[in-house]
């Protein structure tokens, strides 16, 4: 039997099981669950758990480098090739494996730098830094604007999470029917580089997806741009709620009050503030569709 394949059976439920035991973030799940419309019935554990096990799997694949190439559509070979052509931008989500999404795009010849935010323990980010080294995922965590402007003007793809809580963040999106804040760093890229924007995820069964959520430019594409990841994110999470790791985050702090948690973080995230102000740019290319 593979290596892979005794992690999954033996290692992956008994971590699940850890994690299960010692409450991992339990208190935060049942108030996203409830602020996000998920009835709390007995089907709900039987969620958290999979979330523990999908997890930890996705962890130990992590930490083997291990996992098999995704299936990638005809529609997403040709989207693989408009980022070759050009810069882009490519948001995700805490959802499924998301580190592998970007090593995977390496491997398809995409020039990859993604915006990482640090982790509060020093230890635990040395070891995620080395981890992401060897998948082949670069990343920069601090002067990320420059430094993700700088790549967008050479051509790249820059690719950041954006399900995250963005605290003094003036940017405001509508997530469940919820309003949180926004990292404003795609704006602010945007701004100073127009160019087609991204959702990209791993699916399960090991499947690719590149789903085009803005090209063009004029009246007000932050709101839009906003609007339609939320979208393609909130159908995700329907579909797949046992893949979205973002139960487990503190995403409507600015709105609600989670137990054992200020109502309203005052620490500024590296990711965000201050960001330089910027004049408007123009952009080019047709209407995506939402």
């Amino acid at each position: 039997m593979a290596l892979t394949n005794i992690f999954d059976f033996v290692f992956a439920p008994l971590l699940a099981a850890i994690f299960w035991v010692a409450g991992f973030r339990r208190k935060v799940f049942c108030r996203n669950l409830e602020l996000m419309g998920f009835e709390s019935n007995p089907g709900m554990r039987r969620l958290r758990w999979r979330l523990c096990f999908h997890a930890s799997r996705d962890l130990i694949a992590l930490i083997l480098n291990s996992g098999k190439t995704p299936a990638i559509s005809t529609r997403d070979k040709m989207r693989l090739d408009e980022m070759k052509a050009g810069p882009s931008l490519l948001l995700t989500a805490h959802f499924h494996n998301w580190e592998f999404l970007g090593r995977e795009l390496r491997r398809q010849g995409i020039a990859l730098l993604a915006a990482a935010k640090p982790m509060y323990s020093a230890r635990a980010e040395k070891i995620l830094q080395g981890l992401r080294r060897r998948a082949g995922v670069p990343t920069v965590s601090g002067n990320v604007p420059r430094t993700g402007l700088k790549h967008l003007q050479q051509g790249g793809c820059f690719a950041l999470l954006w399900d995250q809580h963005a605290p003094q963040s003036e940017s405001i999106g509508n997530f469940f029917g919820h309003p949180v804040q926004m990292n404003p760093l795609p704006e602010f890229l945007l701004g100073h580089r127009p160019c087609p924007v991204y959702f990209g995820v791993l699916l399960p069964g090991n499947h690719l997806r590149l789903m085009p959520l803005l090209s063009t430019f004029e009246g007000n594409w932050e709101t839009k741009l906003t609007q339609r990841y939320h979208r393609v994110l909130e159908i995700l999470i329907r579909k797949h709620p046992e893949y979205y790791y973002g139960f487990f985050h503190a995403r409507f702090k600015n709105a609600a009050i989670y137990p054992g948690h200020r109502r309203q973080a005052q620490s500024a995230a590296s990711l965000l503030l201050p960001l330089p102000s910027f004049k408007m740019g123009e952009g080019r290319g047709e209407g995506v569709r939402a």
